[in-house]
């Protein structure tokens, strides 16, 4: 049996380069991988949304399902939300239209609709200027220390690296409300234990959320800060061909 497509959807303030050091070998070991740039991180922030992100996956979720592609899409922090969101019309009894399936979503320290509004997910930094820096000019905003919250298990040449490369993301307009994929299809969920972006009790307490409210979640946790992909690539790796492999396997 074929592998399935993997789709990434990287978290806020990214650029697709931060997966490479997953992607690259999971295209070595066979996969089609897909890290599509999102039109609400960078240069056109500004003038975008976390909809049109939504709408870019959607797409190309779409066409690999039209094209007879099995699909896992996974999302990393707020990319959880657009993970759900993408699949919209693609999953449950939209799911008959296409030669191909969703088999399900992976999360990495991410985000789940609606429970990230609930309780499990009370303590999130809210938008106060505490947290983050807000453009004068931009309804744009940034981490005001990203190497503490994404990178805080890295060497200090790697995380200031990548702290050099984070961009501007669009302000959220409303409540974080998008669709519940995870009712329709099984999750697989990497658990982050030394997460300063999103700590390990939000994490977990909204794994167990999903769980009780009927959703398939499988759990796996790394002892890692919030970009698991960039400081343990390999652990990351065999998490994702244990989801593919194993856990949402076709």
């Amino acid at each position: 049996m074929s592998k399935p497509t993997l789709i990434f959807v990287h978290g806020g303030w990214h650029d697709p380069t931060c997966l490479d050091r997953v992607r690259k070998p999971l295209e070595a070991a066979g996969y089609k991988c897909h890290v599509p740039n999102q039109p609400s991180i960078g240069t056109q922030a500004a003038v975008k949304s976390a909809d049109d992100d939504i709408q870019l996956i959607h797409d190309l979720t779409s066409k690999s399902l039209s094209d007879g592609e099995d699909v896992i899409v996974f999302g990393h922090s707020n990319g959880g939300l657009k993970a759900n969101g993408a699949l919209e019309g693609l999953v449950g009894d939209g799911a008959k239209k296409f030669k191909g399936k969703v088999l399900g979503i992976g999360l990495i320290a991410a985000m789940i609709p609606p429970i990230v509004e609930k309780g499990a997910f009370k303590d999130v930094p809210p938008l106060d200027g505490s947290w983050w820096v807000f453009s004068e000019t931009e309804p744009t905003f940034l981490p005001n220390d990203p190497t503490k919250l994404f990178y805080n298990d890295m060497s200090a040449e790697d995380a200031a690296y990548w702290t050099s490369r984070i961009v501007p993301m669009a302000l959220p307009t409303g409540p974080l409300v998008f669709y519940e994929a995870w009712r329709h299809v099984p999750v697989s969920y990497l658990a982050c234990s030394e997460d300063n972006g999103m700590p390990f009790v939000q994490q977990t307490a909204m794994v167990k959320a999903a769980q009780t409210e009927g959703g398939t979640v499988h759990l796996t946790t790394v002892k890692s800060g919030h970009s698991p992909f960039l400081s343990m690539p390999e652990k990351t790796v065999e998490w994702v061909k244990k989801v593919a492999e194993v856990e949402l396997k076709a």
